[in-house]
């Protein structure tokens, strides 16, 4: 979970989001609303991600050998 508490000039976001530029307004005369882009970075969660190359570990390779009469 985070918690994103984003107000003009200010961008509180907690965990392994970050917020962005502003890229989007809506709503009309005293109630506008910015839309900002988020991006997720998780080794900001956690240190267990980012540390490899490899989005998973390296198979096992098996040969089998069938022996045929």
């Amino acid at each position: 979970s985070f918690v994103a508490d984003v107000k003009k000039g200010e961008h509180k976001v907690s965990g392994a989001f970050t917020a962005g530029n502003v890229i989007a307004s809506t709503g009309e005369y005293n109630s506008f609303s910015d839309v900002y882009k988020f991006s997720l970075d998780a080794s900001k969660s956690n240190a267990i991600y980012g540390r490899s190359n490899t989005v998973q570990p390296a198979a096992y390779y098996v040969h089998i050998w069938r022996r045929v009469a």
